[in-house]
């Protein structure tokens, strides 16, 4: 099943879930006010520490940043 998996993905399920949940928290960041607690219960996450190095390794800037950033269109 992994093999298929990512013969039609072309990630592994635990890479594709990871994306999935970085893409759903750049939303939050963007969209809501919420804490970043919030938003890691909302996408599935628990430690925060982990998503932080997670995020800053996909994203290249941690979510705090990425909210200054992005907050309802901002400048980016």
């Amino acid at each position: 099943m992994l093999r298929k998996f990512k013969d039609e993905t072309g990630e592994s399920p635990r890479s594709y879930l990871q994306r999935a949940r970085i893409r759903k928290a750049k939303r939050l960041l963007e969209s809501t006010d919420w804490p970043l607690g919030k938003i890691l219960g909302h996408i599935g996450y628990q430690d925060p520490g982990t998503f932080r190095r997670l995020f800053t390794d996909r994203v290249g800037i941690s979510p705090a940043d990425y909210r200054k950033r992005f907050r309802n269109g901002g400048a980016g």
